[in-house]
């Protein structure tokens, strides 16, 4: 198994098509406590350059860290509106 990045075609403000910023990085404290993941890509932008890139992963450590912690007016109740 090889470990190069994978590719993801971005527009020139860095975003993929399925909305993610390849610019940004998760914070080390997130990264050292088990809740993120940066995970190194290469940008492909719409003129072909190739840069590299990142793209933030949430584990499910900091998805049960985000239920436990979220402020209330931001849960919604499972079956509620969406």
């Amino acid at each position: 198994m090889r470990n190069e990045p994978n590719i993801f075609r971005v527009n020139w403000q860095g975003i993929t098509a399925n909305g993610d910023d390849v610019n940004l990085h998760a914070s080390a404290d997130q990264v050292r406590l088990g809740h993120m993941i940066n995970a190194p890509i290469l940008a492909e932008y719409p003129d072909g350059t190739l840069k590299t890139g990142n793209l933030v992963r949430i584990t499910p450590a900091g998805l049960e860290w985000l239920r436990r912690n979220a402020p209330v007016e931001l849960r919604r109740p499972e079956g509620g509106e969406q």
